[in-house]
């Protein structure tokens, strides 16, 4: 058994532990004969954890095998994908130099609600105010 958790240290690699019964073999025999030991581990690397730090372990008993299954769910963080505060909109003039533009920007601004930022933006609220009305 060190030599196992040997070449798992060399290897860079932790047991994930586990949820339910603590033992994934059973030789099925009765009384003082039986031994039951914890043998089918679920391993990953410290990379794989950070992707997906929410993955767990659980041992399921099985009637077809003297092992445990093992059910690993893979969950990753999902506030690693979403940002804390939303993008802000940046404008770049190159866009006035394409062609559609004059045309985009006059249908878009005739449209009742627009979409910018994610935020639905009302066009007759903004036509209100005088530094963007005046566009």
């Amino acid at each position: 058994m060190k030599a196992f958790r040997d070449r798992l240290n060399d290897c860079h690699l932790s047991d994930l532990g586990f949820t339910g019964y603590p033992f994934t073999w059973d030789n099925r025999r009765s009384g003082d004969d039986n031994v039951q030991v914890r043998l089918d581990r679920v391993v990953c690397s410290v990379a794989f954890m950070e992707m997906f730090p929410n993955t767990s372990v659980q041992h399921i008993m099985i009637e077809e095998s003297d092992h445990l299954a093992l059910l690993v769910k893979v969950q990753e963080d999902v506030r690693i994908h979403t940002r804390a505060e939303p993008r802000s909109f940046k404008f770049e003039e190159m866009w006035t130099k394409h062609n559609d533009y004059e045309d985009m920007f006059q249908n878009v601004w005739q449209q009742q609600e627009f979409e910018a930022a994610g935020l639905m933006v009302s066009g007759t609220v903004l036509k209100m105010c005088p530094t963007v009305g005046s566009v």
